[in-house]
């Protein structure tokens, strides 16, 4: 493959060759993304250094070339008229398992920082409380002690 678009940003796709696409097919309203037909994503291009700047309009001072120019139906249209292009998907056990130390990471461990040091809190504050609550019985039985001297 000539690889004239670039390639797919993503690792298990090793290289794969891009298509350009655009999102709408309206002009002016996005400029042209590129399509890996190996993951069946969609990415922004990386910029091209060579990219005039002359007379451009974009946001940013860049311009980039519309994406109606493609249009949203040429990867797929492209994909079917030369069928031996098609390359194989991913496969399941090509996804990304993050480790430390090699050991695999918890699905529970992902979860936003708030919601682990919310349960820190709370484990926290029932230790407290059953500390609380041990002294209180402390404190009422050595009551009940003296009570039963004083009866005495």
């Amino acid at each position: 493959a000539a690889k004239e678009f670039g390639t797919c940003p993503l690792i298990p796709c090793g290289g794969q060759p891009v298509l350009p696409a655009g999102l709408r097919d309206d002009i002016g309203a996005e400029t042209v993304k590129v399509f890996c037909p190996k993951c069946q994503s969609v990415y922004h291009p990386p910029p091209v250094r060579s990219r005039s700047n002359h007379g451009s309009s974009g946001i940013g001072g860049t311009c980039g070339v519309d994406g109606a120019c493609f249009g949203t139906t040429f990867p797929h249209l492209f994909l079917m008229t030369f069928s031996n292009l098609v390359p194989d998907p991913l496969t399941a056990d090509s996804a990304y398992v993050p480790r430390v130390f090699g050991f695999r990471v918890h699905e529970s461990a992902r979860q936003a920082p708030s919601v682990a040091s919310s349960v820190r809190q709370i484990t926290a504050s029932r230790r407290a409380r059953g500390r609380d609550k041990e002294e209180k019985d402390g404190r009422s039985k050595a009551k009940k002690k003296k009570k039963r001297k004083e009866s005495f």
